[in-house]
């Protein structure tokens, strides 16, 4: 209810979320752009395979412009594909500056010295997720656009709709 009263989804079509459904790439960073209010006149960023005029090309030069992506490869942003929680925190970290200072996160399958390891052991210290257990975060698996939501409403302060 939060996301699509503040604008950042219009879901899958009129009157339909699809929470069950992975979450691409394209979708993701579209739903951080528009909650940072769709900035826009950014410089081109570059990803061969994020065509002109998409409806997350704005989105990808924002975050590639911010610091909040990488893409996949030199100059592929991989917008159809879908999701892993490792990448989906790590996105929510860059944009909230990369803080420091959070200790291990206590999840077995975050080793130090990941791409995701600071991102996913900063959302634990600051309440963003619990992992898929108490042991685990899972960060290799797919991301629901239910599991997205709720992650990027927490990482927001858990506003009301």
């Amino acid at each position: 209810e939060w996301m699509v009263a503040s604008g950042i989804t219009t879901g899958v079509s009129p009157n339909r979320f699809a929470p069950f459904e992975s979450l691409n790439r394209a979708q993701l960073i579209t739903f951080l752009w528009r909650q940072a209010g769709r900035p826009v006149a950014y410089p081109d960023h570059g990803f061969a395979d994020v065509a002109d005029g998409s409806y997350y090309d704005d989105a990808v030069a924002w975050a590639a412009a911010e610091g909040i992506t990488n893409g996949t490869g030199p100059a592929t942003f991989s917008p159809a594909q879908v999701v892993t929680r490792g990448q989906l925190i790590t996105l929510l970290w860059r944009r909230a500056g990369s803080p420091g200072g959070a200790l291990d996160a206590g999840f077995v399958d975050v080793p130090e010295g990941r791409f995701f390891t600071g991102a996913v052991w900063w959302a634990k210290a600051n309440g963003g997720t619990n992992g898929t257990s108490a042991t685990t975060f899972s960060p290799d698996g797919p991301v629901s656009r239910a599991q997205a939501a709720a992650l990027v409403w927490r990482e927001a302060g858990g506003p009301a709709p």
